[in-house]
């Protein structure tokens, strides 16, 4: 089996949390999971605003999905919720599904022993009132439901700052976003490695059916 991109037959977070916690466990690699909370219509998605703490790698306070790594022991799909209320006071009471799942073994997360990282998108569909989510600063200055448009959001600037109000923001969190509609509307799920840094830019394919 490829540990980077295993075979998936579910996209269910008990399946999902077992297989990823048993390859982290065995390669001695990080993990991160994180989480696309959308309106029931699909139009907005639940973004965050990072603090100071961002500001030197972006040129501003970026825009990103809630989420962060995974603590040891910890289930992924427990863990993006416990951030999404640490972060924006906000809870998620829905069943999540996974959107993607995207290696990066290029990378060296301080909390791994060995090179490597796999980060988990998981996705839903939101009741509650999008108002109720607030930020907690100094680590998030910013949390709420943003209009969801592709390609307006391909257009925002990576780094630096502008009248845009979501300026910087990584291409990435574009195509996870997408991808993450794209799985609760046909129940796709998008699985990719990326090579290096500049490859998270591009977007990932192919996208697969679960």
């Amino acid at each position: 089996m490829d540990f980077w991109l295993p075979k998936i037959e579910s996209g269910e977070p008990d399946y999902v949390d077992k297989l990823a916690m048993k390859i982290r466990t065995e390669q001695g690699i990080g993990l991160a999971a994180f989480a696309a909370v959308f309106n029931q219509e699909l139009t907005e998605v639940l973004m965050v605003q990072l603090g100071d703490y961002a500001k030197k790698h972006y040129g501003g306070n970026p825009w990103t999905l809630p989420g962060g790594g995974v603590e040891k022991g910890e289930r992924p799909s427990v863990a993006v919720k416990r951030e999404i209320k640490e972060e924006c006071h906000f809870e998620v009471q829905e069943s999540l599904q996974l959107a993607g799942w995207f290696a990066r073994p290029y990378y060296q997360s301080r909390y791994a022993k060995n090179k490597g990282e796999i980060v988990l998108v998981f996705t839903c569909r939101s009741k509650s009132p999008a108002a109720t989510a607030t930020p907690s600063p100094p680590e998030i200055i910013a949390a709420r439901f943003q209009p969801f448009c592709v390609h307006e959001w391909l257009n925002v600037p990576s780094q630096g700052t502008s009248e845009h109000s979501l300026q910087p923001l990584p291409k990435h969190w574009v195509y996870w976003a997408d991808a993450a509609r794209l799985a609760l509307r046909e129940n796709h799920m998008t699985q990719w490695s990326y090579a290096t840094a500049a490859d998270m830019a591009k977007r990932p394919d192919p996208i697969k059916p679960i």
